[in-house]
């Protein structure tokens, strides 16, 4: 067999349903966390003072308040994580989430603009990337997935392109192209 016919075989096989990584718990528990704060910021500053003037909240009521709260996240990013999958399909990707209304998206391959993998510094040491891919309709229906690893990330966008699509220079900006963007680093593109 040729090297070119080997090649695929190398790849993980993507047509059965997978998950996220299960440290992507952790990282979606971590990445909510951070942006309900950023957004909410006056609201909990807010709070914060009241908190400070009600003589009946102490600090172990706070305590207890604050690993309540962490406990519900931890529940909710779990039930996240196990509503998540996705599979590739032929050319077509298939994903189904959410939390209490169960969401299914498709994507084919020929609606496929930019394909990016982004890798946090929060994600480095796990081995995951952050796999996101945009298509025809623009920014706004691309689709994320979190916490993945980085072969079966590989493998999502060999399999949308196809094997027609050539290997593009870096900083070429052409239609289906994957980008490896590293948090604070450059970018790669192939």
């Amino acid at each position: 067999m040729s090297p070119a016919q080997d090649a695929p075989s190398a790849r993980p096989a993507l047509s059965g349903w997978q998950r996220l990584s299960p440290w992507a718990v952790g990282l979606l528990l971590i990445s909510a966390g951070t942006s309900l704060v950023r957004q909410h910021m006056p609201l909990l500053l807010g709070a914060g003072a009241g908190l400070a003037m009600v003589e009946r909240v102490g600090l172990r009521e706070l305590a207890l308040g604050c690993v309540l709260l962490l406990l519900v996240a931890g529940l909710v990013s779990l039930l996240y994580y196990r509503r998540f999958r996705f599979r590739l399909d032929g050319d077509v990707l298939i994903v189904q989430k959410g939390l209490f209304e169960h969401r299914e998206f498709k994507v084919a391959a020929r609606h496929v603009q930019h394909i990016a993998l982004h890798q946090p510094a929060y994600m480095r040491p796990f081995g995951l990337v952050l796999w996101e891919v945009e298509t025809l309709a623009g920014e706004a229906s691309s689709i994320q997935l979190p916490g993945i690893r980085r072969q079966f990330a590989e493998a999502l966008g060999h399999g949308l392109r196809g094997a027609e699509s050539p290997v593009e220079e870096r900083g070429a900006a052409v239609s289906n192209s994957v980008q490896v963007v590293p948090e604070k680093a450059s970018c790669i593109s192939y």
